[in-house]
């Protein structure tokens, strides 16, 4: 398998794998590592996303990280937070562009 194709299917698995933990049992506890893999993956690759999984992925992060409205911590994970806002804060212009058409289309809790 080629560096391409093995990196597409690394960013989709990580996006369907943070999603089912925000939406899994103790989301708390579970979305942290996953979100702080991604991180650390992109800081080395160098926030290197490619085009058609980009939207996917901030998508995942936005739903994470605005949390599913329950009372504690509004249902954000306390430990994955600081990853949610670094990943943002590392988003390009088009990115962000995505992000602000992602946060328009959807209506988010």
């Amino acid at each position: 398998m080629n560096n391409a194709m093995e990196t597409v299917i690394n960013q989709t698995l990580k996006n369907e794998e943070l999603l089912a933990k925000h939406n899994g049992w103790d989301n708390f506890y579970y979305e942290r590592p996953v979100i702080k893999k991604i991180c650390h993956i992109l800081i080395r690759r160098v926030i290197f996303l490619l085009i058609d999984r980009q939207k996917n992925l901030i998508e995942a992060i936005l739903i994470c990280r605005i949390g599913n409205g329950v009372s504690y911590n509004s249902g954000v994970s306390p430990g994955a937070r600081p990853y949610y806002d670094k990943f943002l804060e590392m988003l390009n212009n088009n990115q962000l562009e995505l992000l602000l058409k992602e946060l328009k289309k959807h209506s988010y809790r």
